[in-house]
């Protein structure tokens, strides 16, 4: 039973399985998931071969169940957190906000809130939550994304985030990533039934270095990671990192070349 990681492309085998019931997702299903040999990514197989439709109706009645608790019986990303560090780095001329798309957006939370609290109008768009809708999308200056990752089923699906990123810019992702991925069925993160890809260190190393980024900032309070492409940005982006946390007399942000690997 081995499979092709879409991170390195190396074998994965057989890693553990999870039963969801029928009365909380409308549906019962067997989930299997695979771990690579290498990087250690974890995904699932049996979310990488439904169907399109099948898939697209497993997320509707996920979603449907969300909407009937008001969003909050499981773990949302930290909009003000996240807002919060955007603003900052904005001001400290590390990031370039007057370029930029919030891709996989949902309903518009965090934009909505960047607007509301910090005033950045920002575009958005989400080819799963209204795909009626059309959209015009070129090359930005900074590409946030938040919670989407983990709902990834093919490469494909992570190279059209970054396909957005502009030669010199900046991508922010908030997910989970991990030294090690738990074959624990209870785990926080295996609660969403759309919940099919978890990342490691080493498997985001991997990606980074394929999409060539060079370094990376992370926000703790934001659970967030910004990317960079530009090398010859490092040591001014070190020198304002350095300075913005000790005007804030703690470690707010944590910086180095590669992936910052802060979650061991």
């Amino acid at each position: 039973m081995a499979n092709k990681c879409i991170i390195c492309c190396s074998k994965s085998n057989y890693f553990f399985s999870k039963k969801y019931q029928f009365l909380k997702y409308n549906k019962d299903l067997d989930v299997d998931y695979f771990k690579c040999d290498k990087c250690e990514f974890v995904f699932s197989k049996t979310h990488q071969n439904m169907k399109k439709d099948e898939w697209e109706l497993l997320n509707k009645n996920f979603h449907k169940e969300l909407e009937k608790k008001n969003n909050l019986s499981i773990n949302q990303p930290p909009y003000l957190q996240i807002c919060l560090v955007i603003k900052i780095l904005t001001e400290n001329s590390v990031i370039d906000m007057s370029r930029c798309l919030d891709y996989a957006a949902g309903s518009g939370t965090l934009s909505k809130n960047l607007r509301k609290y910090f005033d950045y109008k920002i575009e958005t768009y989400d080819p799963y939550y209204d795909d009626k809708k059309s959209y015009s999308l070129k090359k930005y200056s900074l590409v946030i994304n938040t919670a989407m990752f983990e709902h990834a089923r093919s490469r494909e699906d992570l190279d059209k985030v970054n396909n957005l990123v502009d030669q010199n810019g900046v991508l922010l992702l908030h997910t989970y990533v991990s030294e090690n991925i738990p074959s624990n069925t209870n785990w926080f993160y295996l609660e969403p039934i759309v919940h099919c890809a978890f990342f490691t260190n080493k498997s985001m190393e991997i990606l980074l270095k394929q999409w060539n980024y060079n370094f990376s900032i992370y926000c703790p309070d934001a659970k967030s990671w910004f990317l960079f492409k530009d090398k010859n940005f490092f040591n001014k982006v070190s020198e304002v990192i350095n300075k913005i946390n000790s005007d804030l007399q703690t470690n707010y942000l944590f910086f180095k070349k590669g992936f910052v690997d802060f979650w061991k």
